[in-house]
């Protein structure tokens, strides 16, 4: 079956193509034949066919078949040695992607230094391989691999595309394969066309964009993608339309048919137009941004490339995942220099953010699709909400932050009015202020008050019951006696030398003062007015929290 039209525009618009190693541009694998060599062939052939099948991870199959075999340098280079072995028809196709100028890279996860001669045969340079290394000691004996390359892990060979695709600025690129690991490639690839004619797995198959089992096909495919001459036209344009033939002229291979010439026309009336009108009226080249792709005239007859696929849901995704690592949201719109805020924010297929109403504005009076940022043309854009989602969020938390503010100052005001400080300074300043406040009320009292003696005489009343009332208690409190008896306190409970302290637990030695309770305890002096001074509830014993005692020092 032949490829589908996803995988026909891929071929023609792909940057670089990828290749497998084993059992896809040599019939066999190479680890294989490392293996017959080292004498355990079939237990290393069970291993490849799990690891190839996705029932294992990559890298412990990669682990297990080199611990069985454990091949020594010069093993590695008598199978080097031997002739490469190429699959039929693997050349032309390397040929006819490098006379379409795309790229041919070799991505394995065999080693390296069996791999080298086939590259050289296929003259495909050494930066473009990618392999695994042994590792070997002084006497050639086997020591390992090496962890650093990717290709030694599971989704190594999607790694080394995403690298091959930063460094090298592709968009699209293809990966040919025979085996889980080569499928898992899919994306960043664009497509994965799976290859059967060494080994068909049912995986593979189900899971690629076009099975093959000769690269023929794939050769076919690609004669179908490069522009036909003006004498094949006919032929092309006679298969499209159904037609066994079109009418012809006296001298076909000089002409071309009706529908190619349209087509030259069509494009040589866009290009005058383009070069005609003004900048604000110009249409706007390159392809829409819709899913639906409309193609040319002479897209569709041959003369002119394919665009690109759209890029799928998983593109776009890892395309955000750049943009807001990047922190593009958050930084102002690079064609109007405002930030998003609520407005319409849209992201371009180069990672890339605009105001919609500014690239549209832009692509209006420019006349030309190109990212404003890095002048690529062609891009496809979808719209996102990175932008207003977080000037709702930095909204919210102002408006959080202001609510707490007005909060915190409303208690802190109501403490300050109502709490009675300890410092004395503050407790002298906030009775001043209580007196103040007072004395305020009593003028506007006064003010407000006709019968001013009345209200004076009141006052000086109240302010000698006061007097009388504090006279009494003084005196009520000075006549009351001592009723404890620290003497017999004393004589019961000791004077504390030797003992510990309960507040602070060091011993109390003679020469520091000491108080002792009414309730029979004894502490430090400077301990208990500690204990009294910070005390939040009301003063009372720090043993057995009773109120209202008395102490008495003891020297």
């Amino acid at each position: 079956m032949g490829p589908s039209a996803t995988v026909q525009s891929t071929l023609a618009a792909c940057d670089a193509v990828v290749f497998d190693v084993d059992s896809t541009v040599q019939p066999h694998e190479g680890i294989d034949r490392l293996a017959a060599a080292c004498g355990c062939a079939a237990a290393v052939q069970r291993l490849t066919r799990d690891a190839m099948q996705g029932g294992m991870l990559f890298e412990d199959a990669l682990r297990l078949r080199l611990e069985l075999m454990r091949p020594s340098r010069q093993q590695v280079e008598e199978v080097a040695s031997m002739p490469p072995e190429i699959t039929p028809g693997v050349v032309q196709v390397i040929e006819r992607f490098r006379a379409l100028k795309k790229d041919v890279f070799l991505v394995s996860g065999g080693f390296s230094m069996m791999i080298a001669p086939l590259a050289a045969v296929l003259g495909i340079a050494d930066d473009h391989v990618f392999a695994n290394e042994l590792l070997f000691d002084d006497s050639g004996s086997y020591r390992g691999f090496s962890h650093n390359q990717p290709t030694s892990r599971s989704g190594g060979k999607r790694r080394v595309i995403e690298s091959i695709m930063k460094q090298y600025g592709y968009r699209n690129v293809v990966m040919i394969g025979d085996g889980a690991t080569d499928m898992e490639a899919r994306p960043p690839a664009s497509v994965f066309i799976g290859f059967g004619g060494i080994q068909d797995r049912e995986s593979v198959r189900l899971g690629c964009d076009w099975f093959v089992k000769d690269f023929a096909e794939v050769l076919d495919a690609l004669r179908v993608t490069t522009p036909p001459r003006l004498g094949q036209s006919r032929e092309l344009v006679s298969r499209m339309s159904g037609r066994s033939r079109l009418p012809r002229r006296a001298k076909a291979g000089e002409h071309a048919s009706p529908i190619v010439s349209a087509a030259f026309q069509q494009r040589f009336a866009k290009d005058i137009a383009l070069l005609n009108t003004s900048g604000r009226h110009r249409p706007i080249p390159g392809r829409p941004s819709t899913k639906q792709q409309v193609l040319t005239l002479g897209q569709i007859v041959g003369i002119d490339p394919l665009p690109p696929p759209s890029l799928t849901a998983d593109q776009w995704d890892d395309i955000k995942r750049q943009s807001v690592v990047r922190g593009d949201h958050m930084l102002p719109c690079a064609i109007c220099h405002e930030h998003f805020k609520t407005d319409r924010q849209v992201l371009l297929s180069c990672s890339h953010t605009f105001h919609l109403d500014c690239l549209r504005s832009f692509e209006r009076f420019s006349g030309t699709r190109t990212c404003p940022m890095c002048r690529r043309t062609d891009y496809e854009k979808i719209q996102i909400s990175e932008g207003r989602t977080q000037y709702r969020a930095l909204c919210a938390t102002k408006i959080q932050s202001w609510y707490r503010g007005v909060v915190a100052r409303r208690i802190v005001r109501h403490l300050y009015e109502t709490v009675v400080p300890r410092d004395p300074e503050q407790k002298r300043r906030f009775l001043l202020r209580k007196l103040g406040q007072a004395t305020d009320d009593i003028v506007m009292q006064t003010t407000s008050t006709s019968d001013l003696d009345a209200l004076l005489t009141e006052c000086d009343t109240t302010l000698h019951i006061s007097r009388m009332l504090f006279s009494e208690a003084e005196g009520v409190l000075s006549s009351v006696p001592d009723a404890v008896d620290w003497d017999h306190l004393r004589t019961k409970f000791g004077d504390g030398i030797g003992d510990d302290c309960p507040i602070c637990v060091m011993s109390m030695q003679p020469g520091r003062a000491r108080y002792i309770t009414s309730c029979g305890h004894i502490f430090h002096e400077r301990c208990l007015k500690a204990f009294e001074e910070f005390s939040q509830a009301r003063t009372c014993c720090p043993m057995c929290r009773t109120t209202d005692y008395t102490k008495q020092l003891i020297r």
